[in-house]
């Protein structure tokens, strides 16, 4: 019986020894698949292809009408100390490859952390851009009049931002803005 009993403790020690290990990788959804994140932003550009972004720096692309996503939960900039990316609530792109995000955002962070970000392949990656002054909140709606100008708006102060240059660099507006609730 004392074997028994050293044989069972055994393997539950290198049971639990392996299930930490199997931990250290990336994260996957388990159920609902592909993911459970709220999504706020769909893109569609034809029949198959399709973008989504959403909360906690969820980005998902189909090139086949969603029978399967490519998913990155890493989009978006890391929000605060955690690892954890900044929740997104809406975007334009340009075209497939180019594209803004916007959302929450902190100059509180270790880094400088905007609430806007810009991607060039497609959502691989996405990088934080400058925007001054800016403020500790949230980006709700973005807004291009065309290629180069655009608009968006939150509750950072000021309320109103807007770049000439395509989404690399943004500049508030306070002069003849009034914002009513």
């Amino acid at each position: 019986m004392r074997k028994l009993f050293t044989l069972l403790m055994l393997a539950i020690i290198v049971s639990f020894t392996f299930d930490a290990g199997a931990q250290t990788g990336p994260w996957q959804w388990s159920h609902p698949t592909p993911q459970g994140n709220t999504l706020r932003y769909v893109k569609y550009w034809d029949a198959n292809n399709w973008y989504a972004i959403g909360y906690v720096g969820t980005f998902m692309k189909t090139s086949n009408a969603g029978t399967t996503w490519t998913l990155n939960n890493l989009a978006g900039v890391k929000y605060g100390l955690s690892g954890q990316r900044n929740t997104m609530y809406d975007a334009h792109f340009f075209n497939q490859s180019t594209g803004i995000a916007v959302g929450s955002g902190s100059t509180a962070d270790y880094e400088y952390h905007s609430g806007i970000v810009r991607t060039t392949n497609g959502g691989t990656t996405w990088d934080s851009v400058t925007v001054a002054p800016f403020t500790t909140g949230t980006i709700y709606q973005v807004y291009f009049t065309n290629a180069l100008t655009g608009y968006v708006v939150g509750t950072i102060t000021p309320k109103l931002f807007r770049t000439n240059d395509g989404g690399l660099t943004w500049n508030g507006i306070t002069e003849g803005v009034k914002f009513f609730v």
